[in-house]
């Protein structure tokens, strides 16, 4: 993960906070310690849309609320746009379904 890049493409936001890019990297290193317990995968860069379907299963699992939910879709689809993944864009819009 590009946290350092990351973090400069957020702060170039102007909507976003200065704490903001601390928020989103805590939530993109918890997505990347289920990849790597869950899902054999160290590096968020190299996700799937089935990692992200895998992912979004597992948060309502364990009972995360649904708001919490939203904003890890919006983190992970930010990060995505960031790295121009489009393929997973769209699977974090729509809420990790296909």
């Amino acid at each position: 993960m590009d946290e350092e890049g990351f973090r400069e493409y957020l702060l170039s936001r102007k909507e976003r906070s200065p704490r903001g890019p601390d928020v989103y990297l805590k939530l993109l290193k918890k997505y990347e310690i289920f990849l790597r317990k869950h899902r054999d995968q160290e590096n968020i860069d190299f996700s799937t849309k089935g990692d992200l379907r895998a992912f979004g299963k597992w948060l309502k699992e364990e009972d995360f609320q649904e708001t919490i939910i939203k904003y890890y879709k919006l983190v992970l689809k930010e990060y995505f746009l960031f790295i121009k993944r489009e393929d997973l864009v769209k699977t974090a819009e729509k809420g990790f379904k296909r």
